[in-house]
């Protein structure tokens, strides 16, 4: 759950992504790491999907990759993409300067949440808190996407629907419901327009 500021530039399709993930943390061990850019990790059967984050600890030899495995920060994660079912890559690291991997580590990354449970989705966009509605998005509608295959629920507005966009600024949130009727407010912000100057 987070508050993100929303940019909507006019006549251009926006993709807005969300990846949702619980607070327990997932540890899957490393069985090799090549002095390759971009960097590589060999982690049998590790469940991952492109661009959930992880963190490195624990790595012996090519150590310049490890978080303190007491004290891991945000900015320790960086997001993998999966190669296969035991490869990850992380893109924006360089690893072919680092010293050899020698043995062990760990990747570390919260849980994604089983998104099948959250079947609807909706998303509103005021021009004030308690004010005139100016968009709906839902994914009834098919403006956005629920996927449990990547983990990713995408809010997509048309350049269509952007280029027709009179007003310059909102507010918005984000909203999940579970089969139960359980609602989860997952994203929520300000919205801000881009005018458009080639048309």
């Amino acid at each position: 759950m987070s508050c993100d500021p929303l940019i909507i530039r006019q006549g251009e399709t926006l993709s807005h992504v969300i990846m949702w993930s619980t607070d327990e943390l997932v540890y899957k061990p490393i069985t090799a790491v090549p002095s390759v850019a971009p960097l590589r990790l060999t982690v049998v059967s590790h469940e991952l999907v492109t661009d959930v984050p992880v963190a490195i600890t624990g790595v012996r030899g090519m150590t310049e990759m490890n978080a303190d495995p007491e004290d891991v920060q945000e900015g320790d994660y960086r997001p993998a993409t999966r190669i296969d079912q035991d490869t990850i890559e992380l893109n924006s690291v360089n690893g072919a300067g680092f010293k050899p991997y020698v043995s062990g580590g760990y990747i570390q990354y919260r849980k994604p949440v089983d998104l099948s449970s959250y079947p609807t989705a909706r998303m509103t966009i005021k021009d004030r808190v308690g004010g005139t509605v100016l968009m709906e998005l839902t994914s009834t509608a098919g403006d956005i996407v629920i996927s449990n295959t990547t983990k990713k629920i995408t809010v997509v507005i048309s350049d269509e629907d952007t280029a027709a966009i009179t007003w310059k600024r909102g507010v918005y949130d984000l909203e999940v419901e579970a089969h139960d009727g359980t609602v989860v407010r997952l994203d929520w912000g300000t919205v801000e327009v881009s005018s458009e100057i080639t048309t």
